[in-house]
């Protein structure tokens, strides 16, 4: 009589491959909303510099990543609220 555990193990079944999921889109009017939204309010970015030197010059390099992505920098003064 053979011990359970040498016997060989039933060969796995494939698993079926995934079918894509189409996608969905936003109703036109939506997305009109939403890009209209999006013009009138341009993003914005404030950066606060703590510490030595480099952490300025990499806070100058972040600031210009950010401007060529198409964001403008903040009218916030250092500790006053937002404009």
């Amino acid at each position: 009589m053979a011990h359970p555990f040498h016997e060989p193990l039933p060969r796995p079944q494939p698993l079926p491959r995934p079918q894509p999921i189409p996608p969905q889109s936003a109703p036109a009017s939506r997305a009109r909303t939403l890009f209209s939204v999006m013009d009138a309010s341009p993003r914005t970015y404030e950066i606060r510099t703590y510490g030595c030197q480099m952490n300025a010059h990499d806070s100058e390099r972040l600031a210009g990543l950010l401007e060529d992505a198409g964001y403008r920098a903040s009218r916030r003064r250092s500790g006053g609220a937002p404009e």
